[in-house]
C-alpha cells in the first residue's frame, strides 16, 4: 500500500471532486466515511482499507492501493496504531488465506471426482470399442 499523503491536505470541493483520477476518488470517499466513523466509534483506533482493482491497476504504479488512517489524524501515526494496524491485517489476511484454503479443497475434491468419472467413461469407451 502506498503512503497515505493526502491527510494533511485540504478537502477538495465537490468540483475538484469531480476531477479527480478514480483511486483519489476512492480515498477522498473512504476517507469522508473513516472520519464519520471515528467520531461515532471511540473504540476505533485505525482503519486500513485495501483496494482491489480490475484488470492491470492493482500493478500500475502512482495508483494508490489503499488509504490508512489513525483516530488523532495526521500524517504520523503512533507505535501502538501500526502495531495494531498491522496486526488487524494479518487476521484479515488469514481469513482471506482460510476461504481459499477451504475453495482449494472443495476444487481439489471436485476434480477428483471428475477424474474419476472421466476415467471410467474412457474404459467403457475402450470395451465398446474392444467388443
Amino acid at each position: 500500500m502506498t503512503k497515505d499523503t493526502t491527510t494533511s491536505e485540504q478537502i477538495p470541493s465537490d468540483e475538484e471532486k469531480q476531477n479527480l483520477m478514480f483511486d483519489e476518488k476512492l480515498n477522498t470517499l473512504f476517507r469522508d466515511t473513516c472520519d464519520q466513523a471515528f467520531l461515532q466509534t471511540p473504540e476505533l483506533r485505525s482503519v486500513v482499507v485495501v483496494y482491489d482493482y480490475y484488470r492491470n491497476f492493482n500493478d500500475m504504479e502512482g495508483v494508490k492501493k489503499g488509504l490508512w488512517l489513525h483516530a488523532e489524524g495526521g500524517k504520523d501515526k503512533p507505535a501502538d496504531s501500526i502495531v495494531g494496524s498491522l496486526g488487524a491485517m494479518l487476521q484479515v489476511s488469514a481469513e482471506i488465506l482460510d476461504h481459499q484454503m477451504q475453495l482449494y479443497a472443495t476444487l481439489s475434491n471436485q476434480l477428483i471426482e471428475v477424474s474419476k468419472a472421466l476415467v471410467e467413461k474412457q474404459n467403457e469407451l475402450k470395451k465398446q470399442q474392444e467388443g
